[in-house]
């Protein structure tokens, strides 16, 4: 992933964020949306590679996505 890809700023380390949030790249918004259950969390995670989304139910990580 270079750093054309970038799916967040990296100021968003760590923040949690609503599904319905703008700033939320759509792919990513779409893939979420697909597993979401009540009580998930969403986060923003820096990364040299461009950043993740992490989708977390409590402390287990469901999935984490990012852009190609």
């Amino acid at each position: 992933m270079s750093s054309s890809n970038r799916c967040g700023n990296p100021e968003w380390d760590g923040q949690s964020f609503e599904l319905d949030d703008p700033r939320i790249p759509a792919a990513i918004s779409e893939a979420v949306s697909a597993l979401y259950q009540p009580g998930y969390e969403l986060y923003f995670v820096d990364t040299a590679q461009g950043g993740e989304w992490w989708l977390l139910d409590g402390d287990n990580l469901v999935d984490a996505f990012w852009l190609k």
